[in-house]
Order: C-alpha cells, then sequence, then structure tokens
C-alpha cells in the first residue's frame, strides 16, 4: 500500500477525523489518565486523610482497559510509612456489555503492607484515618434517593482475583508492656467471582505470622443464592503469640505449642434459612509448655487429639468421635501463704480495658439446645506433681500415671456415661469405675478402690503437728458408691491400714504401730449424717506412753507447739451451726483388740514406775453415738514377767465424761527392774521391792471420782552411780518420811474435779500419784515437817536475822522450836544450818555500830539525839579529823533556807544526818568481823533448839560460811538444810 502524503490526502475526511480521534485517545488513555489518577490520588490523601503519597509509575491502556499502579507508599505527617503495595492492576473488560455485568479479567493487588499502631483504648491508626476523612468532607445537603424494594447486589464479574499482603506491622501500645508482630504473607485468590444468579466461583486464601502460624482456605463461593463449600486449615503456634500479646494479664508464659485444625464446611442457603455443616474436623495441640512468669513449670501436655468430628447448624449437632488427650504434665504448688499456683495465672490488678457489659440472657424459651455426643474422652499418661511450701517441711507428692476414660457422653436427657479412672500415686494406686446419668447428674452406681497407698506421703503434713515419723504404712480400701442423686450418695467398705510403724524423733523409739487395722463393713450416708461400722479389729499393735523425768508426757513431748498469733477472732454463733442439723450418728458393732502390747513408764518419779505389757487382748462391745448405754469393757494383758494388768467397766465411748467407770489394777509388779530408769533419773539402783496399784476412776456429766491407791512393799534403793543429767534428790529422805516401821509404803490419793473445767487435769496413773507426793517432799521437805509439828508455817526452814545482828526475834524462835519438835520425831534425819552474811547491809551495821561507840565516848547518853549540841559538836570534831570534804561550811550551807520572815535557818537534823553518813563510809571494817558475825547467827539458832531439846544436839550440825543477798525487807536469812543421818 502506498502510504505517501499524497494518499494519505486522498483518503476520506472520516478516516482522517478517527485517526485524529484514536490519536487524542491514544494521548488521553496513556499519558492524561494516569496523571489525572496520580494527581487525584496524590491530592485526595493529602487534604482528607493528612497523608503524603508517593507513586513509582501509573499506566494504563486505554484499549485494553488495564490500569497498572506500581510501588505506591503513604507517610503519616511525621514522614513515618503507614501503608503501600508493589502494585495494582485491574484489567476491565468490553464483554461487559454481553453479559449486562461489570466484568474484569484481573484485579491484583499485590505487595501489600502497612504499619498499625493502637495507642490507647480508643484511639488507633484507622480510626485516625477515619476521622481525618470524616472532619474534611464537604458539607452537602443532598437528598437521600427512595429506597427502591427491588434493589439487588450489583452485577458483577471478576475472572480472578489476587491480594496479597507482604506483611502488616502491628503495634498495640495499650499494654503496659507494649505488644508487636507481624502479619504475611497473606493471599487471597477468587476464580470466576460473579454475583450473578446460581453462578459459583472458586477461592483461595492463605495467611502466616512471624512466628510461623499459618492459615488456609479453598472453595467457592455463590452468592445468589447464598453458598459455599471448601476446605480450611490452621497450624503453627498461635498460643505463644497470644500469650506475648495478654503478658500482662496472664501470670504465665506460653513458650511452645502447636495448633492445628482442618475441616471442610458447606453453606447453602434455602427457603428455611441458611445451613451450615462442618464435617471431617481433625484438630491437634501438640507440644504445649507453660511455665510461670519466674519460669517455674506450670503445664505441659504432649498432644491433644480430635478426629472426624462434625457440627450441624442450625440443627445443633455436635458429634465428636475421640478426644484424647496425651502425656500431660501438671505441676500444683501451694505456696509459704497458702495461695495456689494456679490461682494466679491470671492478673486481677490488670485494669479492664472497657466497661464490662452484663451478658444479656436470651429470651426465648423455645430455642433447640445443642446435642454434642462424644464416643470418647480420654486422658492418658498424665502426671500431676504437687509441691506443698505452706507447711513446716514442704510436701512434694507425684500423682502418676493418670489414665481417665469417659465413654459414651452426650448432653441428651438421661443419657448414661461410663467413667473408668486408674491413678497412680508412688508405688500404689486409686482406681475408679462407675455409670452415671449427667443430663441431669443421677442414678450414679461404681465401685472404688485403693491400694497399697504408703502413708509416708502425709508425713510433711504430719511434722506440722508432731515430731515423729510415720515409717511405714499401707492404705487399702474396697468400696462401692451408690445414689440417685448427687446429695444422696452413699458408700460401702472395707478399709485396712496394715504396716503402721511410727516413731518419736527425739527418742527414736517406736511410737505406735501395727500389724493390720481393719475396720470392717463400713456403711455411709451424709445425707442422713449416718456412718455405720460392723467391726474394728487391731491385730498385734504396740504402743508407747512415758511420763518423762521433767514430767512431760509422750504427748506433750511429741505435739508441736502452735504458731502464736496476734490476734485471735471471737467466735461468734452463727446461723450455719444453729441450723447445721442433727450430729452424725455413729455405730460400731466392736473394737477388737488382738496380740497388742505396750509400753508405760513414769521417769518423773524419784523411784521410776516402768512396765511392758506383752499379750494384750480384749473388747469393747457396741458403741453407738445416739445411744447412752455404756460400753463394756474387758482388757487383759502380762505386766514383765510376772505381773499383771487387768482394766474392767463400762465407759460411754463417745464422751467418757458422761457416765463411766473403770478398775484398772497392777498386781505383783517387780520394782527392781526399774533400775535402769532409776538410774537415769536420779542416779539411783533399786535393791528390792514390790508394787500394787488400785485404780478406779468414776465420772458421771463430767464431775469425777478418782480412788488411786499406791502400795510399796520393802523398797530399797541401791547405790548412787554417777549419771550425766540425772535429777540429785533426796530419795532416801523421802522414803525415811514416807516408810512406816514395817518397810510398808502406803498412799491414797482421792482425786475430784470436774473434768470440763480446762483448768482441771485428770490425775495419772501411779507414776504421777507417786509424782505429787514424793516430789513435794523432796523439793520442800520443812513443809512436811511443819505439818509433823502441827505448824501452821510454811518456811520453817529459813530464819530471819536485822542486819548486823544475830538476835533471834520472836517469831522466828516460834519456827526453831516447831522445827526442834519434828527433829525429835525423824531421829535419821540431820540438821544442817548455815553461817550466812550479806556484805553490804551488815557491813554497813558493823561499821554503824563502831560510829555510835565513838559519839557515846564523845557525848555520852546524848549522842542517841544528833541535834543535841553535844553529839553535833562530836560529829563536827570527828568530820574534821578525818579531813573529810566538802567542808563543814560547804555543808551547812547546802542545807540552809530562808524563812518566811527573810532569816537564814539551817536544818539542823540533816545537816547532822549527812555528817553522820559520811563518818559511817569512813569506820574500818575486816572480813573476819562479817565472818564473826555469821557464825553467831548459827550458833544462836542451834542453842535455841538444844535449850528446847538436848536430845537433838546428834542431829545438828553447822554448815559453812555463805556470803547471801538480803532480801526485801533487807533482813539476812540463815537456810537450813535437812538431810538423812548417816
Amino acid at each position: 500500500m502506498d502510504n505517501s502524503p499524497k494518499q494519505l490526502a486522498k483518503m476520506p475526511k472520516r478516516w482522517k477525523w478517527l485517526g485524529i480521534i484514536l490519536s487524542l485517545y491514544a494521548l488521553a488513555g496513556f499519558l492524561l489518565v494516569p496523571w489525572v489518577i496520580s494527581t487525584t490520588l496524590t491530592d485526595l490523601t493529602q487534604k482528607r486523610l493528612q497523608l503524603t503519597s508517593h507513586i513509582e509509575k501509573v499506566r494504563f491502556n486505554p484499549f485494553t482497559f488495564t490500569l497498572q499502579i506500581d510501588q505506591l507508599v503513604l507517610q503519616q505527617p511525621d514522614g513515618s510509612e503507614f501503608a503501600g503495595f508493589d502494585k495494582l492492576k485491574v484489567n476491565f473488560q468490553t464483554t461487559s456489555l454481553f453479559y449486562w455485568a461489570w466484568s474484569f479479567k484481573e484485579v491484583h493487588l499485590l505487595g501489600l503492607h502497612s504499619t498499625i499502631e493502637r495507642q490507647n483504648e480508643i484511639d488507633n491508626t484507622l480510626s485516625t484515618l477515619a476521622q481525618r476523612w470524616q472532619a474534611s468532607a464537604e458539607q452537602q445537603q443532598t437528598t437521600a434517593p427512595p429506597a427502591n424494594a427491588n434493589d439487588t447486589l450489583p452485577r458483577i464479574r471478576i475472572s480472578d482475583i489476587q491480594f496479597s499482603i507482604a506483611r502488616i506491622d502491628l503495634l498495640d501500645q495499650v499494654p503496659a508492656t507494649p505488644f508487636a508482630t507481624q502479619l504475611g504473607p497473606i493471599h487471597f485468590g477468587v476464580s470466576d467471582f460473579s454475583t450473578l444468579p446460581n453462578k459459583t466461583g472458586k477461592q483461595e486464601f492463605s495467611f502466616a505470622t512471624e512466628q510461623g502460624a499459618k492459615l488456609s482456605w479453598s472453595g467457592n463461593i455463590s452468592l445468589a443464592p447464598l453458598a459455599s463449600e471448601g476446605s480450611v486449615a490452621i497450624e503453627g503456634p498461635y498460643l505463644p503469640l497470644i500469650s506475648d500479646y495478654l503478658q500482662d494479664t496472664l501470670n504465665f508464659k506460653i513458650l511452645a505449642g502447636d495448633f492445628d485444625i482442618d475441616f471442610n464446611y458447606a453453606i447453602a442457603e434455602s427457603s428455611n434459612g441458611i445451613n451450615v455443616t462442618i464435617d471431617k474436623i481433625h484438630a491437634g495441640l501438640h507440644n504445649l509448655n507453660l511455665v510461670s512468669d519466674n519460669g517455674e513449670p506450670l503445664y505441659k501436655l504432649k498432644s491433644l487429639a480430635v478426629s472426624n468430628a462434625i457440627v450441624e447448624w442450625p440443627a445443633q449437632r455436635a458429634h465428636i468421635p475421640d478426644i484424647a488427650l496425651n502425656n500431660g504434665e501438671l505441676w500444683v504448688s501451694k505456696h509459704s501463704d497458702g495461695i495456689i499456683n494456679l490461682t494466679q495465672l491470671i492478673n486481677t490488678e490488670q485494669p479492664s480495658s472497657a466497661p464490662t457489659e452484663k451478658p444479656t440472657q436470651a429470651t426465648s424459651e423455645s430455642s433447640t439446645p445443642w446435642q454434642v455426643t462424644t464416643h470418647k474422652i480420654s486422658i492418658n499418661n498424665w502426671q500431676v506433681q504437687f509441691n506443698d511450701n505452706s507447711i513446716g517441711s514442704p510436701a512434694s507428692i507425684l500423682v502418676g500415671p493418670i489414665n481417665i476414660s469417659a465413654k459414651n457422653i452426650g448432653t441428651q436427657a438421661n443419657q448414661l456415661i461410663g467413667i473408668d479412672a486408674i491413678l497412680g500415686i508412688t508405688e500404689g494406686s486409686l482406681s475408679l469405675n462407675t455409670e452415671l446419668q449427667i443430663n441431669p447428674v443421677a442414678n450414679i452406681a461404681g465401685t472404688y478402690s485403693v491400694d497399697s497407698i504408703p502413708l509416708q506421703l502425709i508425713q510433711p503434713y504430719l511434722a506440722d503437728y508432731a515430731k515423729v515419723e510415720l515409717q511405714t504404712g499401707l492404705l487399702a480400701i474396697q468400696g462401692t458408691l451408690e445414689g440417685e442423686t448427687p446429695t444422696a450418695i452413699t458408700t460401702r467398705a472395707d478399709l485396712q491400714i496394715s504396716q503402721l510403724n511410727i516413731i518419736e524423733n527425739v527418742t527414736n523409739t517406736r511410737l505406735l504401730g501395727w500389724n493390720e487395722l481393719n475396720v470392717n463393713d463400713v456403711y455411709a450416708a451424709p445425707h442422713n449424717n449416718e456412718v455405720n461400722i460392723a467391726s474394728v479389729a487391731l491385730s498385734e499393735m504396740y504402743a508407747d506412753f512415758v511420763i518423762a523425768a521433767d514430767s512431760t508426757t509422750t504427748i506433750d513431748r511429741i505435739m508441736v507447739e502452735a504458731k502464736s498469733t496476734n490476734t485471735e477472732p471471737e467466735s461468734t454463733p452463727s446461723a450455719t451451726d444453729e441450723n447445721s442439723g442433727p450430729p452424725m450418728a455413729l455405730t460400731i458393732g466392736k473394737i477388737e483388740i488382738l496380740q497388742s502390747a505396750g509400753h508405760f513408764a513414769d521417769l518423773s518419779l524419784p523411784l521410776p514406775f516402768d512396765t511392758h505389757i506383752t499379750k494384750l487382748h480384749g473388747e469393747l462391745s457396741t458403741l453407738a453415738s445416739a445411744s447412752t448405754q455404756p460400753s463394756q469393757l474387758s482388757l487383759e494383758g502380762q505386766v514383765d514377767e510376772y505381773g499383771l494388768m487387768r482394766a474392767n467397766g463400762y465407759l460411754s465411748a463417745m464422751d467418757p465424761t458422761k457416765n463411766s467407770d473403770i478398775k484398772l489394777v497392777f498386781r505383783n509388779v517387780s520394782v527392781p527392774s526399774f533400775s535402769p530408769y532409776s538410774i537415769k533419773f536420779a542416779g539411783r539402783e533399786v535393791q528390792s521391792g514390790k508394787l500394787d496399784l488400785n485404780l478406779e476412776y468414776k465420772l458421771n456429766d463430767g464431775k469425777m471420782q478418782a480412788n488411786n491407791n499406791v502400795v510399796l512393799y520393802d523398797l530399797a534403793l541401791g547405790k548412787k552411780l554417777d549419771q550425766p543429767g540425772a535429777v540429785d534428790l533426796p530419795l532416801d529422805l523421802a522414803l525415811a518420811l514416807l516408810k512406816d516401821g514395817n518397810g510398808k509404803i502406803d498412799v491414797d490419793l482421792p482425786i475430784t474435779g470436774d473434768v470440763n473445767d480446762p483448768k482441771f487435769g485428770i490425775g495419772k496413773v501411779a507414776g504421777q500419784a507417786i509424782t505429787r507426793l514424793i516430789t513435794n517432799i523432796v523439793t520442800s521437805p520443812f513443809k512436811l515437817l511443819a505439818s509433823l509439828a502441827g505448824s501452821s508455817s510454811e518456811d520453817i526452814g529459813n530464819i530471819a536475822f536485822d542486819a548486823g545482828s544475830s538476835n533471834i526475834t520472836p517469831p522466828e524462835l516460834e519456827k526453831i522450836y516447831a522445827l526442834t519438835k519434828a527433829l525429835a520425831q525423824r531421829p535419821n534425819l540431820q540438821l544442817s544450818i548455815g553461817a550466812a552474811f550479806e556484805p553490804k547491809l551488815d557491813g554497813r551495821a558493823l561499821k554503824a555500830k563502831k560510829l555510835d561507840a565513838l559519839l557515846i565516848a564523845e557525848a555520852g547518853e546524848n549522842s542517841k539525839v544528833l541535834t543535841h549540841p553535844k553529839t553535833l559538836r562530836a560529829l563536827e570534831n570527828l568530820y574534821k579529823q578525818y579531813r573529810l570534804e566538802p567542808s563543814l561550811n560547804v555543808l551547812e550551807q547546802s542545807h540552809t533556807k530562808q524563812s518566811q520572815e527573810g532569816k537564814q535557818t539551817v536544818d539542823t537534823l540533816a545537816y547532822a544526818n549527812q555528817i553522820k553518813n559520811k563518818l559511817i563510809d569512813q569506820q574500818p571494817l575486816d572480813q573476819i568481823e562479817l565472818h564473826t558475825l555469821a557464825k553467831a547467827r548459827a550458833q544462836v539458832i542451834e542453842n535455841a533448839i538444844t535449850e528446847k531439846n538436848i536430845a537433838i544436839t546428834k542431829q545438828i550440825q553447822l554448815g559453812e560460811l555463805e556470803a547471801v543477798k538480803a532480801t526485801k525487807q533487807k533482813q539476812i536469812i540463815t537456810e537450813l538444810e535437812i538431810n538423812v543421818k548417816k
């Protein structure tokens, strides 16, 4: 073709104009449109959003109707980047005319990136942009077009939609610790998207976080009518991400935990509404690891698995064939303040982000409840580590493996489910096999067992109350459960505690133990406050009870002193106490003791009582808390080699103070066997002797009458041995005071009182009876001697003298005469009289006597009156002779006062007294003078005794010199001592 200008000139004008138009169209499309779009977009973002936009290139093809924008970046006023994308491509199709719908071949937004920040509870990046847009909008009065009842979705067809986000940076400044993370890449794709009727498209969506969490979806969507089918898959460490965001609310961290779930779904719209089915649900949680804020482990779970579940709506049905939680570990800790760690996982001090709205309750009573069923829920190979730091000796208990299985679970009414559980506890186990109805909870029936649970597990708790060690012991229970409702459950069981052995920590001796304790056929109905026990049998029991040398009992020694508190809340009656219903009714058919033994000792006695009881057997007949009928007691055992112990009578076992009468008899108990204990206690052997005890206790409504008779025959003490820690008690003196002419010591000690009185202490058997008697004798022998003499004085062993004097006053003389009478009745006793002086008081009194002698020599009889001129002159002369300071003029001036008339007067008595005190201090005193005074005091006491009864002279000896302290009355006490005559 010839395209020369001549030929072109010959073309028709219409073609020329068409060429011009196409050229202008192309010029406008390729050049003007991109400029307009770029300028408009830049202006719009600046004016409306206060964002600065940067666009690398805008391209538009007017022939293919393709728009492409490359590298758009939006910046905040401070220059920080808000958002941007790599490429936006939109390809409009002219086929829209044929489909009568907006048709696009491509709509691609690729490489989107953005930074979104939440500044406070209200403001965030997006809300700020919305506020800017609204604030910059033109205020125009427009009239809204009338609503068209036939409006439908716009007709749109898009062959290919691709939406990808390279990243979204999220920053939340609201938490105390700001949270930052990055989302992306995110991809969303749709093929053949259409709003036209009965048209569906294929879609896909994928999502990822910087931590590796992923979400993907693929399927199709139809909008007219609404319908969609597809599959969803979610996987990755979502839980640690949530933990990081909530770190100021949670007091724990999720270090690891991969969650995955995939399922198919179908959504369909029909005349009856929208139907949703989610099926083939497979979910799992793997390697979950929770720790506390300080790094202590809290919970681990190897896996949680849900398989092939289905959910239907609005049918409101869900079926989960199996749920399995495998290899879980839970750490439960009780802190020293008694708070359990699991109760502090949420930081309750965090302020709420918004006012809490009360949830609205559904008003429709006809809504169908969800029906949920599952074949099996299983907990496999779990363990729980419990640490208790709230007690003195922290406890650590491991429960595991734990295997629990629940079958046929469902929310349907009256459906029965089965539960099987086995819990390992150290070397023992706890198992449960039961069936019950859960909607509502009813018809409970099953069995349970405890097998060989070691009782050593409670040792740390026992240590807070008793200083003992529970070395061995096994608990076993076999029982059944049944009940129509949870509040009416009854149980029937057999219980056994075997191989029990408890020792006392201090002495490392066995305290309590037995081979078997069998509690047979226990029936318990808590709702009826009823417990019935067919029988209790205790075989090969051993118990040890000792009253120590310091009079503390085994119970006193092993009990841990309760921690004192500053305040004790006052107990006030509560409605709960008043309306708590009848007390528990307890009935025990009988209690048997078989082939048992025991040890009882009272080492607090000068003659300690110690015995071993073997071949102990007997029983206590039926006891019932609801009955006033007392139980019969019959108990017998062998004491040492040839002794006998027997207890008979009756008692109200539930409250022995109500109505009890017990006779306890010890016969033919050999006293020499006590030697090891008497040596340890007092360093003395027991050569010979026999002991009988007759103890009878009667109690009626808390009023006790006890008759205790202790008889010792031919008791003789042996040699004294050196024993570290032994108490030096004058046992020979005590025996000499108690023993009659036939060598028999017979003591009756009746006891009466009200055992309900907290101040009343029930007298214990033999040892305590003797203790009350002998201890008083050996610690207060003069009290006994005073009673022998018929004296009411309790202090005849202490004779008081005035300072510097050896004269006996009449009250002291009365005590000496009473002592003389008692000594005459006890010729084997010896009295030792000490020679006592008090250096300070006696010394000053002797010095004062020396000064008085000097004053008498100077002033004669007038020396007794200090203010007499002769006495005063003598004092002043002596003061000058000793050259004492200050001078007499200064002393006199210090005692001079001015009268009301203005005259100067001297307090002569005070002046003379001060001079005298200074002169007393100057008098010489030799230590021999104090010793002479002390010996004189001892001698006058001896003289007073022998003047009354000369035969007692051989029972008296003078003691050593002793410096003592004066009494509050400034008297000097000469102490007397009683010993056995050698």
